[in-house]
């Protein structure tokens, strides 16, 4: 049984990934082709956009995530012994390849890519409905009630745009698409959890707690790396300019290694993000871990959009530093209530220096504050690989 358990954990990574990069892929896809407009053009759209990076992401999106999924399918299959779920890996199977097959067939196909759009979307939702009839049965009263939620509001979504219309609207399917990767992502998570933090007595956390420590780990040493040789390309850059700012610089070297540490960094800060927040002890330190997943995923978005669009904005890498300053408070928080005085010391020491950096400038504060939160991500990876 404990093994079983242990495999909830690629299961739950592979479905979190599978929703992640399907949905930076969209995101990036959406920027690059500034005539696509969400709700009101339908998602295939993208495929066949004139913009040659929106079809790159979105095609390239869904064959990933579709790969990922169906692969997910296959360990449910493989991993669980109760009947729901085998139905439920195997429903994800085929939503999972026909979700692949659209990165394929784009809409110019005409009939055929209809058939495997409808096809992803009906059989992730079946997966779901079997996912949380074994929810309810195992207690989890919660979880089970969130795919009826999700298909209520799918069906007022289509009494108010699909009423009196032939076929699906855009608004509806953005709704369809929306629902399911949530549904999907909170899944992940519950088999993500299931597998950590409820065989801790086992050993196999050890493990797994290495793991995820050296994606922590792996995410600063790209991220700062890649970024020094992005501002070495660009000579014209220092310290007083925008973080930003490299990703619409002149520089193509500069652009592309701007775009690699973000979502290099970004995709292992994700990772190291969900594994330590579901095995570390304390709230402070797991809430800590949900925003550096939060700040990961929109660092990939910002790398996502300067390979697209070869630019990226302001607000962006704002919502960077909130979301990384609050996991740093957070950290801080937590290891001063157990007594780890030396780390919160550190960490207070690094929150100090950046402050201090924006009476110089907020540009430079930011930078500073930007590569501290990297280094932060790579001081915990160690943390979490090393504990016992």
């Amino acid at each position: 049984m404990e093994l079983v358990k242990e495999r909830n954990v690629p299961v739950g990574m592979l479905a979190l990934i599978a929703v992640i990069v399907f949905a930076v892929c969209w995101f990036a896809a959406s920027v690059s082709d500034p005539g696509w407009v969400f709700g009101a053009n339908y998602l295939s759209d993208l495929g066949v956009s004139d913009y040659t990076w929106a079809h790159k992401f979105f095609n390239g999106g869904c064959l990933i995530a579709g790969v990922l999924l169906a692969l997910c399918g296959l360990g449910l299959i493989v991993s669980r012994n109760k009947m729901l779920d085998i139905c439920a890996g195997l429903f994800a199977v085929i939503a999972g390849t026909a979700m692949a097959l659209i990165g394929l067939v784009t809409s110019d196909e005409g009939d055929p890519h209809v058939y495997i759009a409808a096809a992803a979307i009906g059989f992730g939702f079946l997966g779901l409905i079997a996912l949380s009839i074994r929810d309810w049965i195992d207690g989890l009263k919660i979880m089970a009630l969130l795919t009826p939620l999700g298909i209520i509001v799918l069906v007022i979504s289509c009494l108010i745009f699909n009423l009196n219309v032939n076929k699906i609207t855009p608004e509806v399917e953005t709704v369809a698409i929306t629902v399911l990767l949530l549904l999907f992502l909170l899944q992940g998570m519950k088999f993500m959890y299931h597998g950590t933090v409820q065989i801790g007595k086992t050993g196999f956390a050890r493990r797994h707690r290495m793991g995820f420590g050296f994606a922590g780990l792996i995410a600063s040493v790209l991220f700062l790396a890649l970024f020094m040789f992005a501002v070495l390309a660009d000579g014209s850059w220092s310290f007083g300019d925008p973080v930003y700012a490299l990703g619409s610089s002149a520089v193509s070297e500069t652009q592309n290694f701007f775009a690699l540490a973000c979502i290099a960094g970004g995709f292992f800060a994700v990772i190291f993000g969900i594994g330590a927040g579901l095995m570390r002890c304390g709230c402070a330190r797991s809430v800590g871990c949900a925003f550096i997943v939060l700040a990961g995923t929109l660092v990939i978005g910002i790398g996502m959009t300067v390979l697209g669009a070869k630019e990226t904005y302001a607000c962006a890498e704002y919502w960077v530093l909130a979301l990384g300053l609050i996991a740093f408070v957070l950290f801080i928080a937590s290891d001063w209530a157990k007594g780890r005085v030396i780390p919160a010391a550190f960490y207070v020491v690094l929150l100090f220096c950046g402050a201090v950096s924006v009476l110089i400038g907020y540009d430079m504060g930011a930078a500073i504050t930007f590569l501290a939160i990297f280094a932060v991500l790579g001081t915990e990876g160690i943390r979490l690989a090393v504990s016992k």
